[in-house]
C-alpha cells in the first residue's frame, strides 16, 4: 500500500473518501464482497419451504416450553441471540435465518484476516472469494440452523489466537519493552479475547471444545517465554479459560452423552467397523462436497505452506490439520454423516486454497498470469454454480410438512385446541421429542404415534391423523393407511407432495433393501435421483363395526 511520502498518510489514489469516512481500495473491496453477499442472502431468506428439526428447536429454546425436552441438545446462545431478535417484530423464524445470514457475511472478515497475516492482500481476496463461493456455507447460511453462528465465532477465535501465537513468537525474539514494563502483555489481552470467542463458540455448539487445546497450546507458548512474567498477565487468560467449566457442566447435563451410547453399540468389532465406515465417507465425499478443482488447491497449498520454510506458515498448516482432524474423529464418533458437520472445516480449506492460488497466479509472464486468473475465475464460477444447484435442488426439504402443518392452522377444519392430532413424526423418543414440525407450524400440540404408548387400535373417533412419508417410506405410507382403514372410517382431507433432489444428502425417500439412507453416505449414490415426499391429512370419523371391519 502506498503512503504519502512526508505525512506517513495513505496516498488519495489509494483510498476513496466520501469526507466523514474514508476506505482503502482493500477496504473497500472487502466491504463490496459483504454487502453484496449479505444482499442476495437476504433475497434468499425465504427460498427453502421447510425447516429442520434441529433448527427449530434451536429457536424455540425460549419461546416453546412444550419443545423443552430438545433445549439441552444445544448451547443456548443461538436461541438467545434469535430471541433477542425476534424481538424487533421479526416470527421467531425469520429472526434465526437473519442470525444464521449476518453470521455467514461476517465470517469472512476473521478469514480475510488470517489470510492476509498469512500471506499478503491478494491471498486474503482469494480466500474470502473461495469461501463465498463454497456449496456447504450457501446451504446453511439461509437456513434456521447455529451452524453459521457456530463457525463465525469459531474463525474468529482462531484468528485472534493465531495473532497471539506470532506476536508471543516477536517477543519470544525480541523480547521487546512492551512485555517486561507494568503494562499487561499485549498478547495476553490477544488471548484473553480469543478465549472469549472461542467460549461463545462453545456456547453455541459443542464442537467448541475443539478451541480448547488450541487455546491451551496458545498459553503454554506465551508462558513458556524466556521473559520475566506477571501475575497480572497470567490472570487474564486463565480467567477467561475457566469459562470452560461452565460448558462442559452444560454437556454433562446434556443428552448427547446419551446419543454417543446410543450409537456406540455393543460389540468392539461392530463399533470400529461403524468409525471406519463414517471416517472414510467424510474423507472420501470431502473433494466432492468442496468441488474437486478447489480441492486440488486446498491439497496443494497445505503443502505449499508446509514447505515454505516460515514458521508462521509451518504452525497455520499443523493447527488446521489438528482442527480437520479432530473434527472428523468427533463426527464420526457421533456417527451422524451430514456435510454441514464440516462446515467449520471451510474457512480452513478456503486458506490453504488461497495460498495456492496465490502461488499460482503469480507464476510466469504477464500472458499467463492472466490466463491463470481466467482459469481462477472459472473454478470459482464452477463452485458458485454448484451452490445454487444444491439451494435450489434441495429447497423442498420438509415443504410438504409445512404445508399440511399450515392447513391445519388455517381454520378451514373445525379444529379446537382440545381436538386430538396425532401425527406420524418423531425425533428421539427416548427424550420426548416427538411432531416438533407440525406442532410449531400448525400451533397445535400434536401427539407423534410412537411416543405414546397409543396403538392404532386406540384413537379416538372425530380427530385427525397426519402420516408422513419422509419417515418411513411410501410403503409403509400406504401400509400405515390400509392398518387404520381396517378399523376405522376415514376421511381424506388433504395431500402435499414435495420434491428434491439430494445433491448433498439430504432427506430421503429412496432406499436399498432395509437401508436408510437417512444421514447416511449411501444417499451420495442417488444424488441425481429424485425424491419425491407425501404428506397426508386425514379425518377419524369413527371406528367401524366388528362386522365391517377390513383387514389390512
Amino acid at each position: 500500500m502506498r503512503t504519502a511520502p512526508e505525512t506517513g498518510q495513505l496516498a488519495q489514489e489509494d483510498r476513496f473518501d466520501f469526507g466523514i469516512i474514508a476506505f482503502t481500495h482493500e477496504q473497500a473491496a472487502v466491504i463490496a464482497i459483504c454487502l453484496l453477499l449479505l444482499i442476495i442472502r437476504i433475497c434468499l431468506i425465504n427460498l427453502n419451504t421447510g425447516e429442520y428439526t434441529d433448527g427449530i428447536l434451536q429457536i424455540t429454546r425460549y419461546t416453546h416450553p412444550e419443545f423443552s425436552g430438545g433445549a439441552h441438545f444445544w448451547p443456548p446462545l443461538y436461541g438467545l441471540l434469535t430471541y433477542g431478535m425476534s424481538l424487533l417484530n421479526f416470527d421467531i423464524e425469520t429472526a434465526g435465518k437473519l442470525i444464521s445470514i449476518f453470521a455467514s457475511v461476517a465470517v469472512l472478515i476473521p478469514i480475510y484476516l488470517i489470510a492476509r497475516m498469512i500471506d499478503g492482500k491478494l491471498c486474503a481476496l482469494y480466500a474470502i472469494l473461495i469461501y463465498a463461493a463454497q456449496p456447504i456455507p450457501w446451504r446453511w447460511s439461509i437456513r434456521v440452523m447455529s451452524d453459521s453462528l457456530f463457525v463465525f465465532f469459531f474463525v474468529t477465535s482462531l484468528w485472534v489466537t493465531l495473532y497471539a501465537l506470532r506476536e508471543t513468537e516477536k517477543a519470544t525474539r525480541f523480547k521487546l519493552k512492551a512485555f517486561v514494563d507494568r503494562r499487561v502483555p499485549e498478547p495476553s489481552k490477544i488471548l484473553t479475547y480469543a478465549i472469549i470467542a472461542g467460549l461463545l463458540a462453545g456456547f453455541t455448539r459443542y464442537q467448541g471444545f475443539l478451541l480448547l487445546p488450541l487455546e491451551l497450546y496458545a498459553i503454554w507458548k506465551l508462558y513458556s517465554r524466556p521473559i520475566r512474567r506477571r501475575e497480572s498477565a497470567i490472570a487474564l487468560p486463565l480467567v477467561a479459560l475457566a469459562g470452560w467449566t461452565l460448558i462442559i457442566h452444560m454437556y454433562l447435563q446434556s443428552p448427547h452423552q446419551d446419543q454417543f451410547a446410543e450409537r456406540a453399540g455393543h460389540r468392539l468389532a461392530i463399533w470400529l467397523i461403524a468409525n471406519l465406515h463414517t471416517i472414510e465417507d467424510f474423507i472420501y465425499l470431502f473433494p466432492y462436497y468442496v468441488t474437486l478443482p478447489v480441492f486440488i488447491f486446498i491439497v496443494w497449498g497445505w503443502v505449499a505452506m508446509l514447505r515454505s520454510g516460515k514458521y508462521s506458515d509451518q504452525q497455520f498448516c499443523w493447527i488446521s490439520a489438528y482442527l480437520i482432524i479432530a473434527l472428523l474423529l468427533m463426527q464420526t464418533l457421533f456417527k451422524s454423516f451430514q456435510e454441514r458437520y464440516l462446515l467449520p472445516v471451510i474457512p480452513i480449506v478456503a486458506i490453504l486454497a488461497a495460498f495456492a492460488f496465490t502461488r499460482w497466479s503469480r507464476r510466469g509472464t504477464a500472458p499467463g498470469r492472466l490466463l491463470r486468473s481466467i482459469t481462477a475465475a472459472l473454478i470459482l464460477m464452477h463452485a458458485l454454480t454448484w451452490s445454487a444447484a444444491v439451494l435450489m435442488l434441495q429447497r423442498e426439504a420438509w415443504g410438504d410438512v409445512r404445508k399440511a402443518a399450515e392447513h391445519l392452522k388455517a381454520h378451514e377444519l373445525p379444529i379446537t385446541s382440545s381436538t386430538p392430532i396425532f401425527c406420524h413424526e418423531i425425533y428421539n423418543a427416548q427424550h420426548g421429542i416427538g411432531a416438533v414440525k407440525m406442532s410449531y407450524w400448525s400451533g397445535y400440540n400434536i401427539t407423534s404415534l410412537p411416543l405414546n404408548g397409543l396403538s392404532l387400535e386406540h384413537l379416538p373417533e372425530k380427530s385427525y391423523i397426519v402420516i408422513i412419508s419422509a419417515y418411513t417410506g411410501w410403503n409403509q405410507v400406504v401400509e400405515l393407511k390400509e392398518a387404520l382403514e381396517a378399523i376405522y372410517e376415514l376421511r381424506p382431507i388433504q395431500e402435499y407432495q414435495s420434491q428434491l433432489i439430494p445433491l448433498f444428502p439430504d432427506i430421503m425417500q429412496t432406499s436399498a433393501g432395509q437401508v436408510n439412507p437417512n444421514q447416511n453416505a449411501l444417499a451420495w449414490f442417488y444424488r441425481y435421483t429424485e425424491q419425491n415426499f407425501v404428506t397426508r391429512i386425514y379425518y377419524i370419523e369413527k371406528r367401524r363395526s366388528a362386522g365391517r371391519a377390513r383387514q389390512p
